[in-house]
This record gives C-alpha cells, structure tokens and sequence, in this order.
C-alpha cells in the first residue's frame, strides 16, 4: 500500500521530531556516562540504557559500559541491567564478542549471564556453543532471572522473550531450541511455562 503525498509528509515530519530528539538526549552523553557511575542501581542502570540506545557510538560507550559493569562485581541488578543493554550493539553489528565471551565465561549470576549469551547469540558470532546451551538451558526461566528483569528502570520485558529472540538468529540455535522445547513437552514440565513459550513462538 502506497502512502498519500499528505501521509508521506506527515511522516517526514514525525521522523524529523525523532532525529531532533535523538540530537537532543545525545547532548546530555556527559551527565549519562557520568551517571553509569553512580552507586543508586536505578540511576546507574538508567544511563546505561539510554547510551544503549546509541549503538553507532559503541567505540566510545563500550569501555565506560565494561569498566562499570567489572565495578559493581558482586552487584547483580547493575551487572545484569548493564549486559541487558548491550544487546542493542550485538544486535547491530557492533559488539565486542570476544569481550562478552570473557564476561560470559567468569560471571556467576544466572540472570546476567543469560544477558550476556543473548547478546553473545545476537552478535551471530561463529564460536558461541556455550552461550547457545546456556540459553537453551534456561527456556524456562526459574523466578530469580525473572526478577532481575523486572527489577530494572525501564521495561526489560520477559527473559524468556530475549532468550528466543536469540536462539532463533542462527540455524543452530534454532535447531537447539526446537529440540529443547520437544524434549521439556515429553518430560511434563509446568504447563503455564510451556504455554507461555508456545506464545512467544507463535
């Protein structure tokens, strides 16, 4: 369906707001980084979404993003809010892989390492086994992920959204995901889980 001229300058319009609002939470870039500093979970984690939001600036946000996800150690609201938002670079084509490897393979949190694999998924990386069967580990998310989604300053939706989404960018994953939901339907696990999979499927 083609648009009318009218519709076709209303548009053009609305994407000039965007591009003007865009320019104008860009300026702010010194109070976020400065922000992903601080102590207050919401705050730092809020500012770390709204630099996420920027993927073509990941050579300059990556280094604060690692630096204040290495700090906060054994704080796991920020360390998972923070590997969260790195998915927007993975699913640009702007990651670090090798570095999410590295945090992938040393973080102790399920709920943060089920970030980080889906951002490593995301990134459509070649060697990416263990990120794979973590995720298809964890199809049914236990309440301790789920929280720690739902804990953050913006609406991180469910992990188990995230999970799928990056299972189904590869033809292993996909494989690995079909399999893993036969197998949880032959061996009767919790029904309102499978259902809610079947959903985000579908």
């Amino acid at each position: 369906m083609s648009l009318s001229h009218e519709q076709l300058q209303q548009l053009e319009v609305e994407l000039s707001w965007v591009a003007q609002t865009r320019k104008a939470v860009k300026a702010g870039e010194a109070l976020y980084l400065n922000k992903l500093r601080a102590e207050e979970h919401g705050v730092c984690c809020a500012a770390s979404y709204v630099l996420s939001r920027f993927p073509e600036e990941v050579d300059r946000y990556w280094g604060p993003l690692r630096t204040r996800y290495e700090a906060a150690e054994s704080h796991e609201l920020v360390r998972c809010g923070i590997a969260i938002v790195t998915k927007e670079f993975s699913a640009k084509g702007a990651s670090d892989t090798q570095g999410l490897l590295r945090m992938f393979e040393r973080e102790a949190h399920p709920s943060v390492r089920v970030a980080l694999a889906v951002s490593i998924a995301l990134s459509n990386a070649q060697q990416h086994d263990d990120a794979l069967q973590f995720l298809t580990a964890n199809l049914l998310t236990d309440d301790e992920i789920d929280q720690d989604y739902h804990a953050q300053p913006w609406d991180s939706g469910e992990a188990v959204w995230d999970i799928i989404r990056a299972l189904l960018v590869s033809k292993r994953g996909r494989r690995m995901l079909m399999s893993r939901f036969n197998d949880l339907l032959f061996q009767g696990a919790p029904e309102d889980r499978l259902d809610y999979v079947r959903y985000v499927l579908s």
